[in-house]
């Protein structure tokens, strides 16, 4: 079990890293031997077999926490390839994922000169040969059935050979405004907005219950999101991906259907929904004077500064949850002379505002959704037991509950016994402005529920995401959508601040899979438990986001480490007033010194 908890932490980290191994070997692949074929299945029981299987069938002890699930090599089914649809892939295609890993998922980077526990050439060429033995069929596999092709004389069926089905792609043409634009008109023709959405966003109406070739969920790429694209998302990547299709997965090929200019036009305008994050860890908070913005489309916040922040999945206690989706809230802030605001941006497929749950922020609940006993504390994904409800969607910012003035900080995670957070804390299911949905988002809603069979035999997960999305379900509580709390550490309870001290102010709109909020509180309070707001420091701020369509509830969230906001200091006057003296006593020394100049050029 401490075996399984290691390689899916690992897993967290390999999927934020990027992929800078090599794609190509250095050196002629070796021929296959017993003696290599022995090799590769040694390294693969040793390194492989907890995700992908002992046998290759994707269902290793990690595979059920792992989102996408680990590849079935027994199927022969392979997403990344430079080859047609439905064929194999090239021993070079395999060498290129094995070397780069996949971004975003579980598959960690294996080149040993970019990782120290990585695999040599040899190493990584003996783990794919040892793959192409898995067959589900005995004394069977496409593998063999490929190499017979290899050897035909029969041109039909040496065509089918792999290595001659390969799809042949040039260099991209130049980006412009037009390519884009056309890209953009075959996006519609195409109807890639049913899955990806009319923003690219990953919430187009065919998102909910979408399932792979093996049933299990699978939802469609925000397109936004650079740093999701399994297979690379440079503009040549894209354009193989909608060439060669993605097996197994209701991602076609276009290659017979779309023509080889529209693809390229198509791969350009993806490549400009792409958002680049900013590496930047402060935040610079202006201030201004009048009144501080309260709605999120405010013109106001075209001059505030942005941080983007990352986030991740809360592997630290359990119930851990590595499968997140809001993994970046882009947040700005503008201050006044009273008060300070905090605008809070990020993608979320749907809006979820109905919630099963507690009403209480939990971490010490025994009976959270998901919780599997004292052994197992990661949230098995795939279990047909794991049916946890309904959730709304939820956000919180953190802040250090004292500020020091060294480099001491709270833990990031609900702080630590001697350092309290203040939390403030937003739940969509109580913003009646986040509850009224637009008549667009409806429209959708509604093209959803109409694809539900009649008889009822839609499956429970297909049911369930469509009443979530029923807008006539879509009330608000009464009561707070934004309230303050404090916590001193992660193992004790939660504390709600009493009604007098809470004065958070919020606003919040939902707009085609993009939530955003306004929060807005008085720079200083009377209440010791409030974080204090001054000019002229350094506040870490810290995030953490509930996604109800992935069934976040608790601490099955995402979570943050360690950011930084920082309030200008307004200038002194006297500062002014020193600065307008040495520039008039500059003037006037410059006066007196070409008076000078101009008397003993005159003698």
């Amino acid at each position: 079990m401490t075996r399984i908890i290691a390689l899916i932490a690992a897993a967290l980290v390999a999927a934020t890293l990027p992929a800078t191994a090599a794609i190509t070997p250095s050196k002629p692949k070796p021929p296959k031997s017993p003696a290599l074929l022995e090799r590769g299945a040694q390294i693969y029981y040793q390194r492989c077999s907890f995700c992908h299987g002992m046998e290759g069938g994707g269902d290793g002890p990690a595979a059920e926490f792992l989102n996408p699930r680990p590849r079935n090599f027994k199927t022969n089914v392979f997403k990344f390839r430079s080859t047609g649809s439905g064929a194999l892939p090239l021993d070079e295609d395999l060498f290129e994922t094995i070397s780069k890993g996949v971004r975003g998922t579980a598959m960690q980077t294996f080149d040993n000169e970019v990782i120290k526990n990585g695999l040599s050439e040899e190493d990584r060429w003996a783990v794919i040969y040892h793959i192409q033995t898995f067959t589900e069929v005995p004394d069977f596999s496409l593998w063999t059935l490929d190499e017979e092709y290899a050897k035909a004389s029969d041109p039909a069926d040496k065509a089918l050979h792999r290595y001659n089905q390969i799809m042949k792609i040039g260099d991209p043409p130049a980006s412009s405004p037009e390519i884009i634009a056309k890209g953009k008109e075959i996006y519609k023709k195409a109807k890639c907005f049913q899955c990806h959405g009319d923003e690219g966003k990953g919430n187009g109406v065919s998102a909910p219950g979408m399932k792979d070739d093996w049933k299990f969920p699978i939802v469609p790429r925000d397109l936004t999101k650079e740093w999701t694209y399994k297979g690379g998302s440079s503009v040549k990547e894209v354009f193989f991906r909608f060439t060669t299709g993605l097996n197994g997965t209701p991602m076609p090929s276009f290659a017979n259907s779309i023509p080889e200019d529209e693809r390229w036009a198509l791969a350009h305008y993806v490549h400009s929904l792409q958002y680049s994050p900013s590496e930047e860890r402060n935040l610079n908070v202006r201030r201004i004077s009048g009144e501080l913005p309260s709605k999120a489309d405010d013109p106001a916040w075209d001059n505030a500064e942005r941080l983007d922040v990352r986030l991740t999945g809360n592997v630290l206690i359990k119930p851990r949850w590595q499968n997140i989706t809001v993994d970046l809230v882009k947040v700005r802030a503008l201050y006044n002379d009273k008060e300070i605001a905090f605008r809070l941006e990020w993608n979320d497929r749907f809006a979820n505002v109905i919630h099963e749950g507690t009403d209480e922020l939990h971490q010490l609940d025994a009976s959270r959704p998901g919780d599997t006993g004292n052994l197992q504390t990661y949230v098995p994904i795939y279990s047909p037991d794991y049916q946890p409800g309904r959730y709304r969607d939820a956000v919180m910012l953190q802040f250090p509950q004292k500020i020091s003035a060294g480099s001491e900080k709270p833990h990031f995670l609900n702080g630590d016994s001697g350092h309290a957070v203040n939390l403030w804390w937003w739940r969509a299911d109580y913003d009646p402005a986040a509850a009224a949905l637009t008549e667009a988002q409806r429209k959708r809603f509604a093209e959803v529920e109409s694809r539900a069979p009649s008889d009822g035999s839609a499956t429970p997960a297909v049911k369930m995401d469509i009443v979530d999305l029923r807008p006539e379900d879509v009330i608000g509580k009464e009561g707070r959508a934004a309230m303050e709390l404090n916590a001193k550490g992660f193992m004790k309870a939660f504390t709600t601040q009493p009604d007098e001290s809470q004065t958070l102010a919020s606003s919040a709109v939902f707009n085609d899979g993009t939530w955003t909020l306004v929060l807005k509180r008085s720079l200083t309070t009377e209440d010791k438990n409030d974080t204090q707001f001054e000019p002229g420091v350094f506040i870490p701020l810290a995030v953490n986001a509930w996604d109800g369509w992935n069934k976040d509830t608790g601490m099955q969230k995402s979570i943050s480490s360690w950011y930084f906001v920082y309030l200008e200091k307004p200038m002194p006057l006297k500062v002014y007033v020193i600065t307008a003296i040495a520039f008039f006593a500059i003037i006037g020394l410059e006066l007196r010194l070409s008076k000078l100049w101009r008397r003993r050029e005159d003698k």
